[in-house]
């Protein structure tokens, strides 16, 4: 009888330890989960975002339903591709930064050439010449402090600074380190 009582309380004890190891499982798995879904909002959220491209402006280098990965801490430069939101605008724009705080733009009417502190901006991938906007701001433009030139690739079609200015760089959500294609 004794040797029943030790099998049956040494079977209890072992279901118990196997509840508690099952327990101590799904507490891992769970915590495990919770620092992957942080880890997974901190990289896409806060050191990263990712944005659709909607439009033809950055064609052929960017096209409309491209995925843009970007990074969402540290300077631009000249030649940089930007997410930005545009004042009283909900969706991103996707452009190129020609010239940053400091330099001079200006755009040469007969060869339709972007200068840049008077050497001429080129690049690959621009879809025709480059001319000022009827309705758009006045050249030479100096960029100041806080703020970026931009122009779209497409130039013909592009809504870029040419019509609404400069932009300030605190309306840069990022600079474009990835563009993944649709087939």
């Amino acid at each position: 009888m004794r040797r029943r009582n030790n099998q049956i309380i040494g079977e209890i004890l072992a279901r118990k330890a196997l509840s508690a190891a099952r327990g101590r499982r799904l507490v891992l798995l769970l915590c495990a989960l919770l620092i992957t879904g942080l880890c997974v909002y901190l990289t896409l959220d806060v050191a990263l975002g990712v944005s659709l491209v909607h439009g033809d402006s950055m064609e052929p280098n960017v096209k409309d339903g491209d995925v843009g990965l970007f990074v969402r801490h540290g300077p631009v430069k000249a030649g940089d591709v930007v997410i930005f939101a545009q004042d009283g605008e909900s969706d991103y724009l996707i452009k190129r930064v020609v010239a940053v705080a400091g330099d001079t733009v200006n755009i040469d009417e007969e060869t339709g050439q972007v200068l840049v502190n008077g050497e001429i901006y080129s690049q690959d991938g621009v879809r025709a010449q480059t001319h000022a906007r009827e309705d758009g701001i006045e050249f030479p433009v100096t960029v100041p402090e806080g703020h970026v030139f931009l122009l779209g690739d497409n130039r013909p079609v592009s809504k870029d600074s040419r019509a609404f200015g400069l932009v300030k760089t605190d309306q840069i959500e990022g600079r474009v380190i990835l563009t993944l294609r649709r087939s």
